[in-house]
């Protein structure tokens, strides 16, 4: 696995806006293993994302979960020190109840440190998609740039 490859986005990503950095593959598997060992690697920490969100949900009512989920994502980001986070299984963003835009969650996070995330999905240079068509969480977004996010595919 190419870490020379990643470390570098992480370099660039350190002077633009959004410092949202996508692990693109079509198999969950396949960038669960890529985020696991690249964070041994570069030492950066590895963070099952819907497990911590989900920890921090529980003390929210159901009722209170949308309109709570805007403040609860930036300052779950803040909760740590370092200035590179990698997140993986972030399923939770995609559930109706949430009410968020996946990308665009991740977006915002991304403005005050690096977040490398593992997406399962494809990105063809015009359109991002995240799952299959036809499965509850897939996701379509187009028009994107380099300034919205940087990718590799893994």
């Amino acid at each position: 696995m190419d870490f020379d490859k990643l470390s570098n986005k992480i370099q660039e990503a350190k002077g633009k806006y959004y410092k949202l950095i996508l692990l693109i593959s079509p198999f969950a598997e396949t960038d669960t293993k890529f985020l696991k060992e690249a964070s041994k690697a570069l030492n950066y920490p590895y963070i099952n994302f819907s497990l911590v969100l989900a920890g921090k949900l529980m003390d929210i009512p159901a009722y209170r979960r949308r309109s709570q989920i805007v403040n609860l994502l930036p300052n779950l980001v803040r909760g740590y020190s370092e200035d590179v986070l990698f997140f993986d299984h972030i399923e939770m963003l995609f559930l109706p109840d949430m009410g968020v835009d996946p990308f665009r969650a991740l977006q915002q996070m991304s403005r005050n440190k690096i977040i490398v995330v593992g997406w399962t999905g494809e990105y063809d240079g015009k359109k991002l998609t995240y799952a299959s068509q036809g499965h509850p969480e897939y996701k379509r977004y187009q028009g994107l740039t380099e300034e919205d996010f940087a990718f590799l595919t893994v």
